[in-house]
């Protein structure tokens, strides 16, 4: 059971200036960002992100510019006007996210293109440090940075990995530490 649905801007006003630890206390599982445009983001090819490099800075004045750089480059790409973001949450002691149309899910995602029991986002340890995906022969299919992902194989999930479910729903997947950095430098 995802908690509600809140705007970007709304989050960002509500948790901006938590100290991490407190963050990640109230935030420990990943969060799943709708960008606000499917245009705008693009899926990376294989392998994890390039980290953001600034140069040093030649005063104690930043631009914009300085700060847009030492955001994560998938959440450079986020309209923070019209973004979503859904921080994931299950039932109690579970290890599994269930995604699709049905009651029972965990993230109910009402579309056509979603089947009932679409599909999985689960982990095998707790506290949990890597997240994995599967397909549950969804009708439409999940796609992974952008590449159909076959039923029922174990897909290890990257930080900042691009998640469809269906043809029209596009995430961002964010780990909690990677997020806390984004709220806090946006």
């Amino acid at each position: 059971m995802a908690e509600a649905v809140i705007s970007m801007k709304e989050f960002i006003s509500h948790h901006r200036g938590l100290a991490e630890k407190d963050f990640l206390q109230k935030f420990p599982l990943p969060f799943l960002v709708v960008p606000g445009d499917k245009e705008t983001v693009l899926p990376r090819k294989g392998g994890s992100s390039p980290k953001p490099i600034r140069a040093p800075l030649q005063t104690m004045k930043m631009s914009i510019e300085d700060l847009e750089e030492t955001l994560p480059p998938s959440f450079r790409k986020v309209l923070l006007d019209k973004a979503m973001v859904f921080p994931l949450e299950t039932r109690e002691n579970a290890h599994k996210l269930k995604v699709g149309r049905a009651a029972e899910s965990d993230l109910i995602l009402e579309d056509p293109e979603v089947s009932l029991h679409h599909a999985t986002i689960y982990w095998k340890e707790t506290p949990p440090s890597v997240y994995y995906l599967k397909d549950h022969h969804s009708t439409n299919g999940t796609y992974y940075n952008g590449v159909a992902i076959p039923p029922e194989e174990e897909i290890e999930l990257e930080d900042e990995c691009t998640l469809e479910f269906g043809l029209n729903r596009l995430f961002i997947f964010y780990y909690p530490q990677t997020f806390y950095r984004c709220v806090n430098l946006s």
